[in-house]
């Protein structure tokens, strides 16, 4: 059966997004929205990192739900409990929740058609996912190239302006991801493509596929391992090239956040081996974490950083 899709359109979820780059250290590639909200966001970003620990987590939280819970008290105590626990969640809500208001109000105020546009483009991107089934046989034969069980059996897509000019994250704790619509398509990489490579991460998080990996580092893993079959599936389809370059122009466009051409290089030298040696996912997503140096031991959480991998496969996949 092919994954059922739920889309939501959210200007929660978009102001979320945005201000979420611009705490990462991003210029929005839409600079009318930087203008907008860099003051709430930056606001936003300094609670968050004074009410939590972890303050990455805490944001994939409110990202994640922020299409599903219209109050914002309780999207922000919802969040909070996750990290911090019920009793320092429910004083610290109110704050929380009327910064995110005024970032909310600041992304309206810019954009007050932005639902309007989102549906509109998102409507373009819905239809050529399923036209003649295109979406849900691309996802399958990117899922079946590694483990049939990589296709998740629904998921919601949650629409959002594009203030990146092609951004996006899966949430795999909560079965959901959340894509930039874009009015004009890259040729190279249909949007089709970059969805199916945000779905088919979702039960990457499987205790099957990742029990071995730490939480921190279950994100990138899932995406940087699922753009070779993700674009081996485009090219059997006709839909994109699967070469080193569309890989190197995949983890620009898709913002994973790592160094283009050298991870592309090691995704390649990895796939290579997977492929030649028949290792299993488990272990291959192993290896693939192997790769590239932990996040946490660079700059201070949530600032955005760059690795450069190393191109060597590790012993136990050879």
């Amino acid at each position: 059966m092919p994954t059922t899709l739920r889309w939501i359109v959210s200007q929660s979820a978009s102001a979320l997004h945005a201000a979420e780059a611009i705490g990462r250290g991003e210029v929005l590639a839409d600079a009318r929205m930087q203008e907008s909200i860099a003051g709430p966001a930056a606001t936003l970003y300094e609670q968050i990192v004074a009410l939590s620990p972890l303050p990455r987590r805490l944001w994939q939280h409110l990202l994640a739900l922020s299409a599903g819970v219209d109050d914002n008290r309780q999207l922000a105590e919802a969040a909070l409990v996750k990290v911090v626990g019920a009793a320092r969640a429910k004083s610290s809500a109110p704050c929380l929740a009327t910064t995110i208001g005024t970032l909310e109000n600041a992304c309206r105020a810019a954009f007050p058609n932005l639902l309007d546009n989102v549906t509109r483009d998102g409507q373009a991107l819905m239809e050529r996912w399923d036209q003649d089934g295109a979406g849900a046989k691309l996802l399958k034969t990117a899922c079946g190239l590694v483990d049939p069980r990589l296709c998740v059996e629904s998921a919601d897509v949650v629409l959002v302006h594009p203030s990146l000019g092609g951004g996006g994250a899966a949430h795999l704790a909560y079965n959901s991801v959340r894509v930039e619509v874009l009015a004009q398509e890259k040729p190279e990489l249909p949007e089709i493509v970059h969805l199916a490579w945000l779905l088919s991460q979702l039960n990457i998080d499987l205790p099957a596929f990742s029990e071995a990996l730490g939480y921190e580092r279950i994100g990138l893993v899932a995406g940087l391992a699922m753009v070779p079959p993700v674009l081996q599936a485009a090219q059997q389809l006709g839909l994109a090239m699967f070469d080193a370059a569309n890989i190197e122009r995949a983890l620009a466009a898709w913002r994973l956040g790592v160094e283009p051409k050298s991870t592309a290089q090691a995704l390649m030298a990895w796939w290579n081996t997977l492929q030649q040696t028949g290792a299993n996912w488990q272990i291959s997503l192993l290896a693939l974490e192997a790769l590239f140096p932990d996040p946490n031991a660079g700059p201070p959480p949530f600032i955005e950083w760059q690795s450069t991998p190393v191109v060597d496969v590790p012993s136990f996949m050879k």
